[in-house]
């Protein structure tokens, strides 16, 4: 049964809690049907009992998890509660001086409302079913958001929806006898006052429906498709020619989806030196620094500039526009330019690969001075290690070791040469 229950749409759930609460008015009011009356004080406390029962239940279930979901909005987190409480509040006391009606168990209280000629069985009905439709309205919303996924703090769930429903329920049974127990004793049959003591709660399923598709429809909609930003306006960096670096985009993710996004350079020419970024993941409801990588190892000295195109698949194919320019300086120590050259230069050993980006495989050079034991290994920017290339006695000179990276992702790596003397490491960047 449980699992029937969590199996359904939102709106079926928020139907059979509807149902459910209805069912117990209907208890209540069947009452009517086996005994002649109930003790006032014992009515007053079951009453009485039933306010504090709906009390806890809207606040745990409703105004609770509304404050914790406005924590992640930049406004008031009591503000989307209060507004909602007082436009209730607003909404039936609207209802209370349009609709003529009259509290059951109330002796010498006249009618209220507009002048009616309604007879005062049907009065007795419209008053209780006044504040059943909220009641309804309260359990379809909260299934609405729970099975929709629109809180994010983890208060509103489907357990918390249901103790809703049950503490509304459980109000609902006094309500039942307050309602059909006057009603007989206007001289109407048991089976009439139970009637109209049921039908007082019919409108609990209907209001509930409706409560949930205004959520699923209406809410969460917008809410799921909320734009994410960026918080980069331009993109600055200086960078020495054949150094890897990277900078941060700044993204909101306000959805509560999870989204993917890609970047590139606006223009093909700039490929080499700002690398392309594909399906990175914005999780929902969060704030996100993500890394963009940026070569200089092919790069001149000079100055640099394009746009950062920025794709995400969001609900409006959001495209952001971020204007780029790099300063390349030129390097002051040694790299390994020519790899035909065979020339070792006086003192420190020398590292390098070519090419550098590169897609599925590249050539690590080593230079060195003297022979001794080398190691050279290869970790992604993690720190784990994902290749050792050599570890073995070489003699001086010069030697290379090709790199097969087809199961690696794209990103930045490091590879560092270890000798007797002393190591040295540098970067390399697939791009697939």
């Amino acid at each position: 049964m449980i699992e029937w229950f969590q199996s359904i749409d939102p709106v079926g759930q928020a139907l059979v809690a509807g149902l459910f609460t209805w069912s117990v008015t209907a208890a209540g009011a069947g009452t009517v049907v086996f005994v002649r009356g109930v003790n006032q004080k014992l009515l007053d406390g079951m009453l009485g009992f039933a306010a504090g029962v709906m009390l806890a239940a809207s606040y745990w279930s409703l105004l609770a998890p509304s404050i914790e979901l406005a924590e992640t909005m930049a406004i008031p987190a009591w503000l989307p509660a209060a507004v909602g409480l007082l436009a209730g509040c607003a909404f039936l006391w609207t209802a209370d001086q349009l609709i003529p009606h009259l509290h059951p168990g109330m002796p010498g209280i006249k009618p209220e409302g507009p002048p009616s000629d309604l007879r005062k069985t049907t009065l007795l009905v419209l008053a209780i079913t006044l504040h059943n439709i909220p009641e309804g309205l309260a359990v379809g919303v909260a299934f609405g958001a729970v099975a929709s996924g629109v809180d994010m703090g983890g208060t509103m769930t489907l357990a918390g929806a249901t103790a809703l429903a049950i503490g509304i329920g459980i109000q609902n049974f006094p309500e039942g006898i307050a309602v059909a127990l006057p009603i007989r004793a206007t001289g109407k049959s048991r089976l009439r006052a139970f009637w109209y003591g049921q039908l007082s709660a019919v409108v609990e399923p209907i209001a509930a429906v409706l409560g949930a598709v205004a959520v699923v429809k209406l809410v969460v909609y917008s809410f799921m498709h909320l734009q994410p930003t960026i918080s980069n306006d331009s993109i600055e960096l200086t960078i020495s020619s054949g150094e890897v670096a990277e900078v941060e985009l700044g993204f909101k993710n306000v959805s509560a989806n999870s989204i993917t996004w890609s970047a590139r350079a606006a223009s093909r020419n700039a490929d080499q030196w700002l690398i392309p970024s594909e399906d990175q993941v914005l999780s929902g409801k969060k704030r996100t620094r993500s890394p963009i990588t940026i070569s200089a190892f092919d790069l001149e000295p000079g100055i640099y500039s394009t746009e950062l195109v920025v794709t995400l698949d969001d609900f409006y194919g959001t495209e952001v526009r971020i204007p780029t320019e790099i300063r390349v300086l030129r390097s002051m120590s040694h790299s390994v330019e020519d790899p035909t050259s065979t020339d070792v230069l006086p003192g420190e050993m020398e590292l390098g690969n070519y090419p550098n980006p590169s897609s599925s495989s590249t050539t690590i050079r080593i230079a060195l001075q003297e022979a001794d034991q080398v190691s050279v290994t290869v970790f992604d920017m993690s720190g784990r290690q994902v290749s050792t290339l050599v570890d073995n006695y070489l003699s001086a000179g010069t030697h290379e070791f090709p790199f097969y990276a087809d199961a690696l992702p794209s990103g930045t790596y490091l590879y560092r040469i270890i000798t007797s003397s002393g190591q040295k490491s540098e970067t390399m960047t697939l791009v697939k």
